[in-house]
């Protein structure tokens, strides 16, 4: 994802690493969750308008001082996720 990281857990994708940021990769039902908490979705530019990828929200702040709240997050967003499809190769 435009040169990030991929985070990925038991066969899951968790999240990327882009620049100095962690973005969850996150489910529908939990975008308010994290809005609350002050993330924000992810957005880059693309020649005259903002793209907004709405699967992908910034760890909250106050998370990135506490490790242990920091992974209960993370394994909220790997229970609703689904498992990774295998790549395909030609």
């Amino acid at each position: 994802m435009f040169g990030g990281k991929l985070l990925k857990c038991r066969g899951k994708q968790l999240g990327v690493i882009w620049g100095d940021t962690l973005w969850f990769r996150i489910p529908e039902s939990l975008q308010a969750k994290y809005a609350e908490h002050g993330s924000k979705p992810f957005e880059y530019a693309k020649k005259d308008k903002i793209v907004t990828v709405k699967a992908y929200w910034s760890a909250p702040e106050d998370l990135l001082d506490d490790p242990h709240e920091l992974v209960a997050w993370a394994e909220e967003v790997l229970s609703l996720s689904k498992k990774s499809s295998p790549k395909k190769t030609l």
